[in-house]
């Protein structure tokens, strides 16, 4: 579909400016300069985080320096007699959920040695700033420790708050928080000494928590010429358990601003979508075993018996669920499998991991995820039998070992099937369908299934799995409810739910706000017409949604409530398509002017509670057009949808025909009402949700025909969703 020209005009400029400018040292080496001004011209503190910056290990897959100094580090295992493997620091999910990103430390005897050169480095004054991610253990942890103890930040002695010091000519001086680490979830920390105190900052993802000073700090730092160390204590013994990412050194202390920006640099709401945080593995089986993570844990399809009489064949390619080729992988059930599967990074201090993929199974007893684990033995299987998922935990050494099984029927022979299995400590829950299905309290030893995996069998051989298999996927932490629905959801048959972002652009989901989700920012802002009509000047209020979940829908009172939206139009035949859609519950009495409006007789109202005119308030939907050449055309449904319960409503126009849809289904059809033209008049015209607009400036005139009822998100596309797109978004999210 050809994309036709959008005109937008300029919103109102905010006050604040924030300025960039790019610093060049005498070096060479570039930083970035922030400033804030206000309107009258002054400015606030400079923030320039690559000023000083004298080692950056920004611990991105590998522990180098990124500064010029190139101090880089080496990860170490100090013990290799403690039956850990001899396994230095791992690397690890961050704290955006991106994979490989971080270093893991077990708490035992893991470190990164740092080869410093302090000539080089010329540190008098110093600043330590990184991400940590503390287990809860309290043992005098050190996170990072500088030349032979010259400065350092730890967890206290056995206390889970932080203490920061710094040996100096005149001393040693420290400081330490009231508040502990956050454990079990990312926190920024930073230590500042600038010659005159030493001040040290925790923050939690949200924001600071405590910024706590010493003031009678003084003098330069005593000069050292050893290494150091982060996770660890220089002298050893003091190992970190937990993870620890993007590790910054400074030769100066840094201010409370600067710490700030540098905490704001990792907002939370910088993050991948909630099914790829915390993603350690995915075995897409798009053509192949391949893992799709940046841990490229890639598999073999592996034929176990040449002697069989099948061909030596491995699992083959076959359809996958969406009916798409070589997308899926068939076994045969006698001696396919898949081999090559290295431990999956998952966390075991306290259980932690999700495992779940789709199968559809043949009639036969099996097991198709199997660690290779030495006297635990643990799987996840199939029972044809009673048509269930079964998994198999156990206590160290096979001890108390104990079948768990999804509902009997819940797995259907010859169909395909999502299913999640959760380990969140000793809390397990089996999901079926985007569904929690069953769940269970059991100790478990989570740590055999650390071991190299193999699907498609037991692992030695026996209980092969018969049927198909797609889209295996670990996590490295417990998935929530939502995350599992998300994934059973976007593989609906015969759509996938990325499509739907094609060409969408507005995405008002009312979720606490009425921001506009797509990147184009067209946000409302909820408003009241009229301050003197005695219901106390209130915009629409946030309610109920059509799942019972508070503050996920607006309620429109019908007398003066309107949002107004920063999205407009203004040029001739602007919307070749486009799709106007909403969930709506009106009462009886309800309806009116508009779901979405850019005025009916410039480009489109779309209006639930229509009585498929232009004249306002009726049972139908209605879904007002006016073409490029100016002619307008007022079309209505037939379903009533204003009978006090939730409905999908969408209005669509092809570029030939128009439709209506409710609940999925199409429910009237105009045949090329506008003689195939675009829809738009070439008039200036800002939305509204809840009245009609006349506007030709953000909050402009409106028609003051009011919406009355309860509005659940609403989404507007510029191209025309096809049958098949309405009625995966109502099966989705019904």
């Amino acid at each position: 579909m050809k994309r036709s020209a959008r005109a937008y005009l300029l919103a109102p400029v905010p006050l604040l400016i924030i300025v960039a400018v790019l610093v060049i040292g005498g070096g060479g080496a570039a930083g970035l300069l922030l400033g804030t001004f206000d309107g009258g011209g002054s400015s606030s503190t400079s923030v320039n985080l690559q000023k000083g910056l004298v080692g950056h290990w920004k611990l991105d897959g590998d522990v180098k320096d990124a500064t010029p100094y190139e101090n880089h580090g080496t990860p170490l295992d100090s013990d290799g007699s403690n039956g850990d493997g001899d396994t230095p620091p791992q690397l690890t999910t961050d704290r955006k959920g991106q994979g490989k990103k971080a270093y893991d430390f077990d708490g035992s005897d893991d470190y990164i040695e740092i080869n410093f050169t302090d000539g080089a480095l010329g540190l008098d004054r110093v600043s330590t700033c990184l991400w940590a991610y503390a287990d809860g253990s309290v043992s005098n942890e050190y996170l990072f420790d500088g030349q032979d103890h010259r400065w350092w930040i730890k967890e206290d002695d056995n206390a889970e708050t932080l203490k920061a010091e710094v040996e100096t000519s005149n001393g040693l001086f420290t400081v330490t928080s009231t508040n502990p680490i956050p454990s079990q979830e990312w926190a920024f920390i930073c230590s500042a000494y600038d010659g005159s105190q030493l001040t040290l900052y925790l923050y939690n993802q949200s924001g600071l928590i405590e910024k706590s000073t010493n003031t009678n700090a003084s003098g330069n730092l005593v000069s050292h010429s050893g290494n150091g160390r982060i996770g660890d204590f220089t002298g050893g013994g003091y190992s970190f358990a937990g993870k620890i990412d993007d590790v910054r050194l400074y030769n100066r202390g840094i201010s409370a601003d600067e710490a700030a920006a540098l905490h704001e640099q990792y907002d939370a709401s910088v993050k991948v979508a909630s099914t790829q945080g915390g993603l350690v593995n995915q075995w897409q089986m798009d053509g192949d075993f391949t893992d799709a993570t940046p841990y490229e844990n890639h598999g073999t399809p592996t034929d176990a018996d040449a002697s069989n009489g099948d061909g030596d064949t491995p699992p083959q390619l076959t359809t996958d669920r969406k009916g798409q080729g070589s997308k899926a992988y068939d076994f045969d059930g006698s001696d396919d499998y898949i081999s090559g599967i290295s431990q999956p990074s998952v966390q075991t201090s306290p259980n932690l991991f999700t495992v779940t993929g789709f199968i559809k199974p043949g009639n036969q007893y099996s097991r198709f995820i199997t660690p290779q684990s030495v006297g635990i033995d643990q799987w996840i299987g199939y029972d044809a039998s009673s048509e269930r998922l079964e998994i198999t935990i156990a206590e160290a050494a096979d001890t108390n070992q104990r079948q768990r099984y999804s509902t009997t029927g819940s797995v259907p022979l010859g169909t395909w099937t999502h299913w999640a299995v959760i380990i969140d400590d000793k809390n397990i829950k089996i999901y079926i369908n985007g569904r929690l299905d069953s769940e269970y309290n059991e100790s478990i030893d989570i740590a055999g299934w650390t071991n190299d995996w193999v699907i498609g069998q037991r692992g030695n051989d026996t209980y092969w799995f018969l049927g198909k298999m797609d889209d295996f996927r670990v996590y490295d932490y417990a998935l929530s409810g939502q995350d599992i629905r998300k994934i059973n959801d976007s593989y609906s048959p015969g759509i996938d739910v990325s499509d739907l972002q094609k060409d969408l652009t507005g995405n008002w989901v009312f979720d606490q706000d009425a921001k506009d989700r797509t990147p184009y920012e067209h946000h409302g802002t909820p408003l009241d017409a009229d301050a003197s009509n005695g219901d106390g000047d209130t915009p629409p209020q946030l309610t109920t949604d059509r799942k019972g979940h508070a503050s996920k829908a607006y309620q429109f009172d019908g007398t003066d409530d309107y949002m107004a939206l920063d999205m407009s139009y203004s040029a001739a035949g602007a919307l070749e398509e486009f799709t106007a859609l909403a969930w709506v519950k009106i009462p009886s009495g309800g309806g009116g002017w508009s779901a979405l409006d850019f005025d009916r007789s410039d480009y489109f109202t779309f209006t639930p509670g229509n009585d498929g005119s232009a004249s306002g308030a009726g049972d139908v939907v209605g879904c007002h057009t006016t073409g490029s050449g100016g002619v307008t055309h007022d079309f209505g449904g037939n379903a009533v949808v204003r009978d006090g319960t939730w409905h999908l409503a969408a209005c669509v126009y092809d570029g030939t025909d128009k439709i209506i849809y409710v609940d999925g289904a199409e429910d009237a059809r105009a045949s090329n009402p506008h003689s195939g033209s675009a829809i738009g008049t070439g008039d200036t015209r800002y939305g509204f949700i809840g009245d009609g607009s006349e506007a030709t400036s953000y909050d402009g005139l409106r028609n003051d025909i009011h919406f009355e009822g309860t509005l659940g998100g609403v989404r507007f596309w510029e191209r025309a969703l096809t049958a098949t797109e309405i009625q995966t978004i109502y099966q989705t999210y019904h």
